[in-house]
């Protein structure tokens, strides 16, 4: 018997020195790869696991059945055995087992995976695509029943019009926070807002989850943005998160997000960019578009959010009408020591602590690294002695827009699907959000008064004759411009680029116009973009081309940019010699055209993209391409004589609203063209001696049919309708056909651009 419990004995505590043993070397190998004692990293696998389960919906309604909860999508995603275990293995090895554990961001490159996909509520068709996780942080792949995804369509699929869609975890995107951010950018600052989209998505025999479709930087969004097409970068001074563990030796390149089809103007644009973010100077600065900034400044300061403000997060657009760079927001989050240190007692308080943010950034987030917010908030103190009053301005102009959103805001309806204690932190986000609204809002801003631009040094008078050589001329924002009736303006050198950022009254008479003239071997051109009212009456523009001013490029001799109640009465263009148009109107509402003339023009004679106002008694003569062509405008063109249009003379595009009556359309080409979601009506028009009257169709498939509403018997005029297009008219069914773009365009009517 003795023998026996000694033998116990020495059993139990070789077995106890075995699993010490096992437990030191664990601590010993938990503690060399993560830094973590074992009894921590334990609880981390834990903890995460408990913290990321609970997400399968509640309520959810089977496909083909309207959703109560106002989504609108349902994917299904479904993958093979054999693929799910490599995509598993590739989760466990880089994430479960790295990532997870030493808290550093999942930098490697992820796999891509065969998978079948099907749009529930479009097509509901199977389709080839690619899927991939997404995402550097444990937010976008707690495990694979829900995770944040790419999916890449394979040859010309599409789901929701997009080869390419991201599906990201609410949780990676603040819940509400960056959706409601981006929502205010646009309305407040106008802004290029990202959308995100509720879609809920099954992934194999998972159980479904919530997902937000996020728009990708792509020509859709830029074009929904009512954006002149460009790129799209990531660019900072130095990598936010470089300081972090298995970053080190990751450098963002600030590669385009999306391209110019141009390759030669792709790379002279990014190596002038480049150039400026590499080695900062004012010349960056001055890019920058100011009031967007500070738009996008003011969100994150009443968010108490840092993170979007990171180099690497910080994407921006470059706008080739204005030759400006405006940043994106993306990732915005709420941190409470972003917040404010002491209670608000006036609204110096608010302006001290803004400048308290940034150096709590720099110190604290960038670690003291150069970084691109605290570079340009100290030029900004240095160049603009309010700029923190108009910091101020801004963020209260935020906090009354979520007070007036956040108890009707829509993406708050889908997480009623969610479980509770989702809902419930749903809830403490929007309690959070009013609170801070309160805060902000009981101390009114303090008043300010810019610098008047009425004082006599800074008007600025013209006479007589005025020639501007290749330097060209710049009019400041708060500068004015006064030319006196029958002063001419010769525009000499090579290039001569007039910018006209201020007040500007050209007024001349009938009998004593002003003439803008271009020399005859100088690329003259007005660029012009002034907030107030704009004033161009009786003024004759001769010899325009195209701007080109390094990067910088317009196709329109003239430009007005934002320019809203512009004015252009008694005004004549002609002579023209390079470009695709004589006169772009850009973002500008309310423009009047009265009598104006547009005489010898090259190609498009006047071109809208994204304007309202109305074309009233102008006459246009021998023109090279279109006559009225606008792109997401609302135009009323009425009492016109159009002679000589080689092209489509009145021409609603991209989703443009036009009414025409009461003009006179002799010897042109193509008399009515309506395109892509555009809803042209006319009515007492005279079309005489046109090669073709009417036409309708779809160029971009992103857009769709388009519509002509008529008085006329369309039966009785020359048309090309495509199939789908919706017309209204004075008779009987007309025919349609498949294909109608082909025809058009100098193929067998009309004429190819000509630049």
């Amino acid at each position: 018997m003795i023998t026996k419990q000694s033998a116990k004995k020495h059993s139990f505590w070789k077995i106890t020195a075995l699993i010490l043993l096992g437990f030191g070397l664990l601590e010993i190998f938990s503690f060399a790869k993560y830094n973590i004692h074992l009894p921590k990293l334990i609880q981390l696998g834990v903890d995460f696991d408990i913290r990321h389960k609970g997400w399968e919906l509640k309520n959810y309604v089977e496909e083909n059945q309207e959703n109560p909860y106002d989504v609108k999508d349902t994917l299904k995603i479904e993958m093979t055995q054999v693929d799910f275990a490599a995509m598993n293995d590739e989760w466990l090895e880089f994430y479960k087992n790295k990532h997870q554990l030493d808290g550093s961001p999942w930098v490697e490159k992820k796999g891509k995976y065969p998978v079948q996909v099907k749009h529930i509520n479009g097509d509901h068709k199977w389709h080839k695509a690619k899927i991939s996780m997404v995402g550097m942080w444990t937010d976008h792949h707690p495990n694979l029943q829900r995770f944040s995804i790419k999916l890449k369509l394979s040859d010309d699929n599409r789901i929701f019009g997009s080869k390419a869609v991201n599906l990201i975890l609410p949780e990676t995107r603040s819940i509400i926070i960056d959706p409601l951010a981006n929502d205010l950018y646009k309305t407040l600052f106008n802004g290029i807002a990202l959308q995100y989209n509720p879609v809920i998505v099954q992934f194999r025999k998972n159980q479904p989850v919530l997902t937000l479709r996020e728009e990708n930087f792509d020509k859709f969004l830029i074009e929904r943005n009512r954006k002149r097409e460009s790129v799209i970068f990531e660019k900072g001074f130095a990598g936010g998160l470089k300081h972090l563990p298995g970053y080190e030796k990751e450098s963002p390149q600030g590669d385009f997000n999306y391209e110019f089809p141009d390759s030669s103007r792709q790379a002279a644009l990014k190596n002038t960019l480049w150039r400026h973010f590499n080695k900062p100077s004012d010349t960056l600065f001055k890019m920058v578009d100011k009031e967007k900034f500070l738009g996008m400044l003011a969100i994150g300061i009443f968010f108490k959010s840092w993170h979007h403000l990171v180099d690497i997060n910080l994407h921006w657009y470059y706008n080739p009408v204005n030759h400006k760079l405006e940043p994106l927001i993306r990732e915005v989050g709420m941190y409470p020591d972003f917040g404010f240190k002491k209670e608000i007692k006036s609204a110096q308080d608010r302006i001290d602590h803004y400048q308290f943010q940034f150096d709590y950034y720099h110190k604290t987030i960038a670690h003291g690294l150069p970084n691109f917010i605290n570079s340009y908030t100290q030029f900004l103190s240095k160049t603009d002695p309010l700029f923190l009053q108009k910091l101020d301005q801004n963020v209260l102009k935020v906090a009354q827009a979520v007070q007036q959103k956040i108890n009707h805001y829509p993406y708050q309806k889908p997480y009623e699907m969610l479980p509770a204690r989702f809902q419930q932190a749903q809830k403490g986000i929007i309690d959070v959000l009013k609170m801070r609204s309160a805060e902000l809002l009981k101390i009114p801003t303090q008043n300010y008064r810019e610098e008047s631009n009425t004082a006599a040094n800074n008007i600025i008078r013209w006479k007589n004759n005025v020639v501007l050589n290749e330097n060209g001329f710049t009019l400041k924002e708060n500068q004015t411009l006064i030319i006196e009736p029958g002063t001419q303006i010769l525009f000499t050198g090579k290039n001569c680029v007039v910018k006209l950022l201020g007040s500007t009254q050209s007024q001349g008479t009938k009998s004593l116009p002003i003439i803008w003239l271009v020399a005859p071997q100088t690329n003259g051109s007005l660029f012009i973009q002034n907030q107030g009212k704009l004033q161009l009456i009786h003024c004759i523009f001769d010899g325009f081309s195209s701007l080109s001013d390094g990067i910088w490029s317009t196709p329109a001799g003239i430009t007005i940019h934002e320019s809203h109640y512009a004015q252009l009465l008694n005004c004549t263009f002609k002579n023209n010699r390079k470009g695709d148009d004589m006169l772009n109107l850009f973002g500008c509402n309310n423009f009047n055209m009265w009598q104006c003339s547009f005489e010898n023009i090259l190609s498009d004679a006047f071109d809208s993209d994204f304007s309202s106002g109305t074309v009233n008694q102008c006459t246009f003569s021998n023109i090279g391409n279109d006559g009225v062509d606008g792109s997401g405008s609302n135009i009323t063109v009425t009492h016109s004589h159009f002679n000589f249009v080689q092209d489509k003379t009145i021409s609603s595009g991209e989703k443009s609203q036009f009414i025409a009556h009461h003009n006179t359309i002799d010897s042109c080409a193509i008399a009515f063209v309506s395109k892509d979601l555009s809803v042209l009506k006319e009515s007492s028009n005279k079309l005489t001696n046109n090669q073709l009257d009417y036409a309708a169709f779809v160029k971009k498939p992103e857009y769709g049919p388009a519509s002509i509403q008529s008085d006329q018997d369309l039966n009785t005029k020359k048309y090309l309708f495509q199939r789908k297009s919706i017309i209204k008219h004075g008779g009987k069914k007309i025919v349609m056909i498949k294909d109608v773009e082909s025809k058009l365009y100098g193929n067998e009517f009309g004429r190819a651009t000509k630049k």
